[in-house]
C-alpha cells in the first residue's frame, strides 16, 4: 500500500462463524482491504498488522468495541494480547 504516514485506518475484526474470523481495514469511510478465513482473532490481527505495515498506526475494533490504537509493528508483536483484550471486552460489554 506504500507509505501512508499520518493515516490511522480502522481494523475491524469480526467473527464470521464458529472458529472463523476476518477483518476489514477502512479509512474515512472507504474500505481499503478485507481478508477472511482465519481460525482466531490472534491470526486475523497478525495478518491485518502485516497488511497495514505502511500506516503510522491502526485502530482495532472487535464486536463494535475499540480495543486501542497500535503501531503496526506493535500490533504484530502483541497480537495475542490484543486479541485477548478484544475477547474480554466483548464478553464484558455484551448485551444481556
Amino acid at each position: 500500500m506504500g507509505e501512508c504516514l499520518g493515516v490511522v485506518p480502522d481494523i475491524s475484526v469480526m467473527r464470521l462463524d464458529a472458529g472463523l474470523y476476518g477483518f476489514v481495514v477502512s479509512h474515512a469511510g472507504q474500505q481499503l482491504f478485507e481478508e477472511a478465513g482465519f481460525t482466531s482473532v490472534t491470526t486475523a490481527l497478525a495478518a491485518a498488522a502485516e497488511d497495514c505495515a505502511g500506516f503510522v498506526g491502526c485502530q482495532v475494533t472487535y464486536d463494535g468495541l475499540v480495543a486501542g490504537t497500535y503501531a503496526p509493528a506493535e500490533l504484530a508483536a502483541s497480537s495475542a494480547a490484543v486479541a485477548s483484550l478484544c475477547i474480554e471486552n466483548s464478553a464484558r460489554f455484551a448485551a444481556p
